[in-house]
């Protein structure tokens, strides 16, 4: 079996790669710019200080455009990592 050393062709068929993947993942999830986004409002406390999410679960479809506004009524800050 031969194998392919030359840096030239390592380059191209990496750059071929690439842009396998683009191209299939923008088949596989739609034209996401040309949807109007599906608008959630999620509040992440409430007035009496407790931390939980509101709502608490979320239904999302592959393929759909979402704009999830967060906002936080309570004294206390959230911090994600």
């Amino acid at each position: 079996m031969k194998k392919f050393k030359s840096p030239l062709f390592q380059i191209f068929f990496a750059i071929g790669m690439v842009l396998i993947n683009i191209v299939s993942l923008s088949w596989a999830t739609g034209v996401m710019t040309s949807q109007e986004p599906v608008r959630i409002a999620m509040q992440l406390g409430n007035k009496d200080g407790d931390l939980r999410f509101s709502p608490d679960s979320l239904e999302l479809e592959t393929g759909r455009l979402y704009l999830l506004n967060l906002t936080n009524p309570s004294d206390k800050k959230h911090y994600f990592s």
